[in-house]
């Protein structure tokens, strides 16, 4: 922990140079990204009069970079003038660096669950999905076809399946070769998924 005097009149300004020159060593400095923050933070609390509290980083010397956490509050006279600004200021290097960890390690393991979630979808729709037409195959069909006859009959509710045979495929295949016959079954497939859509 460090005393820090944050003056706000001229008066409080000497005492406070001589007193940063006697107690506080002069080997760091506030983060330049993070000093009009603090300023902004100790002057609000100056035109509140109320404590503030705020963490940011400290510049080593050796450049080393620390956080900490500043609590300061404000003496004032009869006339409600800033007489003294004091303070703490704790070392929290560590907790930030553990916090900082973790999110990270929280941010790699959804985006972990999230290829993993992926991975598994696509598993999925290989088992279930035919590799040339696109549409569920035989055994999506099966899984389907016992859950939903049991729902229908425990609803007394219908239940319709279609079957499909393609006339003459063999030898329209045989003719004009297997690339053209992979065709006209995705064709088939895909004039059939229109029709009950």
């Amino acid at each position: 922990d460090d005393v820090r005097a944050r003056p706000d009149t001229d008066a409080v300004r000497d005492r406070g140079r001589r007193r940063r020159r006697r107690d506080r060593p002069r080997h760091r400095v506030g983060h330049p990204d993070d000093r009009q923050r603090v300023n902004e933070a100790y002057l609000s609390s100056l035109q509140e009069r109320q404590k503030y509290t705020i963490e940011h980083r400290l510049l080593m010397k050796d450049g080393r970079i620390k956080w900490v956490r500043e609590v300061g509050d404000t003496d004032y006279d009869a006339e409600g003038l800033a007489t003294l600004s004091r303070g703490t200021v704790q070392d929290i290097t560590e907790q930030v660096l553990l916090y900082q960890e973790l999110q990270e390690t929280k941010l790699k393991l959804e985006e972990a669950n999230e290829t993993l979630k992926l991975k598994n979808e696509q598993l999925l729709e290989l088992a279930t999905v035919d590799g040339l037409t696109k549409i569920p195959n035989r055994r999506f069909f099966d899984e389907m076809y016992d859950k939903r006859y049991k729902e229908v009959s425990r609803d007394k509710k219908a239940l319709a399946v279609l079957m499909i045979d393609v006339d003459n495929f063999k030898p329209y295949n045989d003719h004009y070769g297997h690339p053209a016959g992979d065709e006209c079954l995705r064709k088939v497939a895909g004039v059939t998924l229109l029709g009950i859509a």
